[in-house]
């Protein structure tokens, strides 16, 4: 049984189907998809847009604290998770493809020695580099083939700030003539519309250009034979020694089920996963053995995000993918441009016209981790921004020497959350669960496999041992890549 369909999850289901291996997929969100009925779960919901559509944004608003988590709103065909911790605010994605399905698409390998330096000797750069080249040959990355007039203040802003120039960014997107789309093939023979160049990327791609996993991986386990429910949300997990029941939840019927396997995928997604193993440590009580590392070197990858708005012209907008250009950092982060989807949200008038001064700066970089605490269960991050005051206060300053190129009225650090708080936004986060040497500096060993539970692994951004300062997703399906084959081969 595979717990999620994202990077990890998509990855490991695909390959071990392939294989003969009898897979199930259990996935708490939706089909999410071009040309879909809003009113049905057996097929593609269409992604939330407009006023009528806005309600569909979010699927769970839950707030932890010392005192536990408390749910704030829940809707389980909702597109958006928004976790609430007192040091971090996490939004992921929800749905058949996990993250691939919101996120912008840009596509990048950790900076030289990432593995050397952070992970076990069994997982070196050389080890990994041909299963990124699976993952790429699948996802088939491509740099943004048109260059919007604000990519030369980008660079002003750069030079501001000490820094090179940009770069086209390289997304998982199927490029062509935005003015007249044509389908292509993608790498399982598939046609894919190419990119309209609407800028919605990150709200779900209501087209199909973006390439996601429900249409490469996941459509490749289904091929296999792998099963793959929608809707289905694990609430609880227990057993060891190849023995492993589990407790979920089916939306649509409004049922409970427990099945028993003899291996079992943790690939919810890093909130997702941690969520169900600290549940079963400390409030089920149904998985004492694991190991005493869980919670430590989690981060949320040093994702910041500022609001430049007020600029001269609505030059940043136009026809283009969400992401243009970015500017590859010497610590391994990156600094992006970014502007918001103002044609697909629903907005009235006078925001949409303001809107189209306003540009978004992202950047990401190395932090340092944190350990997560537990309240009956449930994980969460508090202190957070004030332990990592140094990184921070770098990354505000790099970013508002960028800002001042655009001649904008207002700055707004932190977006949205400000300046003066004591939280950070972040749409990456990682580790938790992280891969270690032996149990006292791990969760999982270098195959994702827990320590001293055998059968049970980890396939998700939870296995960072490090913030790999860039977006985690494709080093998390090169991981997956190569645990699978390792499964295969054991």
């Amino acid at each position: 049984m595979v717990v999620g369909s994202g990077f990890g999850g998509a990855v490991t289901a695909a390959r071990l189907s392939e294989v003969g291996m009898k897979v199930l997929v259990l996935e708490r969100g939706p089909w999410w998809g071009p040309a879909g009925d809003p009113d049905r779960d057996d097929v593609t919901r269409p992604y939330p847009r407009g006023l009528v559509g806005a309600p569909g944004y979010l699927r769970t608003l839950t707030r932890t604290d010392q005192r536990g988590e408390r749910v704030l709103w829940s809707s389980p065909r909702g597109l958006f998770d928004v976790h609430l911790w007192p040091g971090v605010t996490s939004v992921v994605g929800s749905g058949v493809g996990g993250g691939s399905l919101v996120y912008a698409g840009y596509q990048s390998r950790p900076a030289a020695g990432f593995f050397d330096e952070y992970f076990p000797a069994d997982m070196s750069d050389d080890e990994m580099a041909p299963y990124f080249g699976l993952v790429e040959s699948m996802q088939r990355p491509q740099q943004v083939p048109h260059v919007v007039p604000s990519r030369q203040v980008f660079d002003e802003g750069l030079a501001r700030a000490g820094l090179g120039p940009a770069e086209a960014a390289t997304m998982a997107i199927q490029f062509g003539d935005p003015r007249n789309p044509q389908p292509r093939e993608n790498a399982l023979g598939d046609l894919q519309p190419t990119c309209r160049a609407c800028g919605g990327c990150a709200i779900g791609c209501e087209y199909g250009a973006k390439t996601t996993l429900d249409i490469t991986y996941l459509s490749l386990a289904q091929r296999h034979g792998a099963e793959i429910r929608a809707l289905c949300e694990v609430i609880g997990i227990a057993g060891d020694e190849h023995r492993y029941e589990v407790l979920w939840h089916d939306h649509s019927a409004g049922t409970d089920h427990v099945v028993v396997v003899p291996r079992l995928i943790l690939a919810a997604g890093t909130i997702g996963t941690l969520r169900l193993l600290f549940g079963a440590r400390d409030r089920h009580r149904s998985m004492r053995r694991l190991p005493p590392a869980l919670g430590r070197n989690f981060s949320g990858n040093g994702d910041y995000l500022a609001m430049v708005s007020g600029t001269r012209s609505a030059e940043h907008h136009g026809h283009h993918a969400m992401f243009q250009s970015v500017h590859r950092l010497a610590d391994g982060g990156f600094v992006g441009e970014a502007a918001p989807p103002i044609d697909q949200l629903p907005l009235p008038k006078p925001l949409r016209q303001w809107l189209s001064h306003t540009v978004f700066l992202f950047s990401t970089g190395p932090e340092p981790t944190t350990e997560l605490q537990s309240a009956q269960g449930s994980p969460f991050a508090d202190p957070y921004k004030a332990t990592n005051h140094e990184f921070y206060a770098r990354t505000n300053d790099r970013v508002r020497r960028i800002a001042e190129a655009y001649r904008a009225s207002r700055f707004r650090p932190n977006w949205p959350l400000g300046d003066s708080s004591d939280r950070v936004l972040t749409v990456h986060p990682v580790g938790g669960a992280s891969i270690g040497r032996t149990p006292d500096d791990g969760v999982v060993d270098h195959r994702g496999a827990v320590f001293g539970c055998p059968g049970l692994f980890i396939a998700d951004g939870s296995i960072y041992p490090a913030a790999p300062g860039v977006p985690p997703s494709l080093t998390i399906a090169a991981m997956a890549e190569r645990q699978a084959a390792l499964m295969v081969g054991a």
